[in-house]
């Protein structure tokens, strides 16, 4: 099982939750659209802003206030209509989620029945509930993930990379260097806490499954006075969690002290490139604060989100990872019973249900 874990991909995740997604897609699919669409807009109010410390800057003293109103006006029937729209595709995302892991932990003990006994004997219980509940649980996160993180970053990234494409190509190289360099450390350390995630997950989760099995025999245990024994495969497996999460915490503490030098070198050059775009007129002074809102807040917070976002899909990658091979394994074993069936109907022989032997 750990190869299948190992070779299971970013797209295997998202087909993963695609599939228990079932009925709900069609709802998850116009949520999306109308969330992403909402993400978008945030960029304009900002920009607004800025439009407004320009006419400010030039106004004088009896000048008609119309296009002030306007922006104001403006600003302010936008944002209401913004937040209706986004705070109703987050209550659908939301109620999304929680059908979603309902619907995945309920087919997964349904897969756990119909496996044989000589497949349950290989994991005990406890192990296997513990990955149907943690992968679950994983779905439901990828889900709030998705609906408060991913499309804001996506979309702060798009759209300040979009503006700056129509202002300055020293901007747009900056943005599109310091992006590369960023996903770089990213990637490149996070391979690492990918596979100590995996790690994790599996002695965390054999140490639950001891928990629980230790728990259901404590009264056996006790009578033959094994509690000593029990405590200490308790201690072993606790410990071996614990080690492989503070290796993976201190691996995460690396990886932003390396992307917290790129930041300030990155910030510092672009602060140069916005001097010298308002000594040569390139740009207003009102787009100054504009610039910098989308280059600090917008793209290396969200950049920075990013960092934190893959860290947690990487958490939600292994978890279902653990999970899916119960649903997949399950097909298989239908299929051979299938394949198994076929034969011995085909030599009019009967077949024994589940064993596939004859008789």
């Amino acid at each position: 099982m750990e190869n299948k874990i190992k070779n299971f991909s970013w797209v295997d995740t998202l087909k993963a939750i695609w599939y228990f997604l079932e009925q709900d897609k069609l709802k998850f699919f116009f949520s999306f659209v109308a969330l992403l669409g909402i993400f978008f807009y945030d960029l304009v109010p900002t920009y607004i802003v800025g439009k407004i410390i320009d006419f400010f800057t030039t106004y004088h003293t009896g000048q008609p206030l119309t296009l002030f109103y306007f922006y104001v006006i403006f600003i302010s029937i936008t944002y209401i209509l913004s937040s209706l729209i986004r705070l109703k595709s987050k209550n659908v995302l939301g109620i999304i989620g929680y059908n979603v892991r309902a619907r995945s932990r309920i087919w997964g003990f349904e897969r756990l029945t119909e496996f044989s006994l000589e497949w349950h004997n290989k994991e005990n219980t406890g192990n296997k509930l513990q990955r149907i509940f943690t992968g679950a649980e994983a779905v439901n996160n990828f889900l709030k993930l998705f609906r408060k993180d991913i499309l804001r970053v996506f979309a702060n990234i798009v759209g300040v990379t979009a503006v700056f494409l129509f202002t300055d190509f020293k901007f747009v190289a900056l943005v599109f260097v310091y992006i590369i360099f960023f996903l770089y450390i990213e990637f490149t350390i996070s391979k690492k806490v990918f596979i100590l995630s995996n790690e994790f997950n599996k002695f965390n989760q054999s140490a639950s499954g001891t928990y629980v099995e230790n728990a259901n025999n404590m009264l056996s245990v006790k009578a033959f006075g094994g509690e000593n024994g029990m405590v200490g495969r308790v201690l072993d497996k606790e410990t071996l969690s614990r080690d492989i999460a503070i290796k993976k915490i201190n691996t995460n503490n690396l990886k932003w002290r390396f992307l917290q030098l790129l930041n300030g070198i990155s910030l510092g050059v672009f602060l140069i490139f916005i001097g010298f775009a308002v000594i040569s007129h390139t740009i207003t002074i009102g787009m100054v604060l504009v610039f910098f809102t989308y280059f600090y807040y917008k793209l290396q917070w969200s950049l920075a989100d990013i960092s934190d976002l893959h860290t947690d899909m990487i958490d939600i990658r292994s978890d279902v990872g653990q999970m899916m091979p119960i649903f997949k394994e399950t097909e298989q074993e239908t299929k051979n019973f299938l394949k198994i069936g076929t034969q011995c109907s085909s030599k009019m022989h009967i077949c024994i249900m589940g064993q596939g032997k004859m008789v």
